[in-house]
Order: structure tokens, then C-alpha cells, then sequence
């Protein structure tokens, strides 16, 4: 898959949100009490890639580049679909260039945040995935925007 289309595959998935700010919210479908926790919290995370690339193609894309948070947005869509994530597609999910994914890969390694894995059945590709930590972490901010928690509880991580 390529870049281009790696992107529009990640930001045409979802359809479903639940409770969003209305500037961020996507077409909703059936009502938020048949949907399962897990699936609300992965649509608001689409939704907020989704977002970033919108804006990305309004504005210069560079101008706003966080490519940890758009990696740690994709590693958590692809959780919730079961879909294992390469370094190389995580690369493309961060809208950087790849020396710049690579460096911010290493960082949310360092942090605890994801978790570096060879693909059982090919020893080139490694896989990606959030760390419990950085599933926790997902997750708290996530139900934040549901508005079930405060999204500033418990730890942060910093970037310095």
C-alpha cells in the first residue's frame, strides 16, 4: 500500500463517534449504548487522525507535525481491528518523513509507550504496538473526550 493510499485507508474507517466536540465529529451511525466501549474510544482516536490530515492538506502539513501522537492514534485503530502495524507502516501514519518516524519510534520506546516485535512470519518486518502503559494512556484520554474521565489523571509523559 502506499503512502498516499496507506493515509486514506487510515481516514476513511470509521464512521461512528460518540460524544465530540461538534467541529470533530463524524457521521454518526447507531446509537452510542449499542456500541461497545472499545469501538467509541478507536472511532474518536480515527476521528482525530482523520482530523490531522484534513488539516494537513488546509495547511503546510509540516506546520502542525506531532508524529508521535498520530503513531500512537494508528497503533490504537489498529489495535481495536486486530491489525498488526509494521515500522514501516507506522512510518507513513506519521506523515514524516521516515528518519523523522524513526527517531520519534525510538523515543516512545524509551518512554515505555510502544513495544517493538519481529512479525512471526518474516523476519524482515517488525512490528509495532502500544505498550500496557501506552494503552492505559490511550485509553485515558480517549474516555476524556467521551467526557467518562478528566484526561489529565494519572501520569504523563514528556518529550524533552
Amino acid at each position: 500500500m502506499t503512502g498516499s493510499s496507506r493515509k486514506l485507508a487510515i481516514t476513511s474507517e470509521f464512521g461512528v463517534i460518540a460524544k465530540v466536540p461538534p467541529s470533530e465529529a463524524v457521521q454518526a451511525a447507531p446509537a452510542a449504548s449499542d456500541i461497545s466501549e472499545a469501538t467509541r474510544l478507536a472511532a474518536i482516536a480515527h476521528a482525530e487522525y482523520a482530523s490531522r490530515r484534513r488539516r494537513d492538506r488546509l495547511f503546510n502539513a509540516d506546520l502542525f507535525a506531532e508524529p508521535a501522537w498520530d503513531m500512537l492514534l494508528d497503533l490504537f485503530v489498529q489495535r481495536h481491528k486486530q491489525r498488526p502495524v509494521s515500522i514501516h507502516s507506522l512510518c507513513i501514519a506519521a506523515a514524516v518523513p521516515t528518519t523523522t518516524a524513526f527517531r520519534w519510534i525510538g523515543k516512545l520506546e524509551a518512554r515505555g509507550l510502544i513495544c517493538r516485535r519481529p512479525c512471526p512470519h518474516d523476519n524482515r518486518v517488525v512490528h509495532v504496538t502500544l505498550s500496557e502503559s501506552g494503552l492505559e494512556m490511550m485509553e485515558r484520554y480517549l474516555r476524556g473526550q467521551l467526557g467518562a474521565v478528566t484526561a489529565t489523571t494519572g501520569p504523563s509523559v514528556s518529550f524533552s
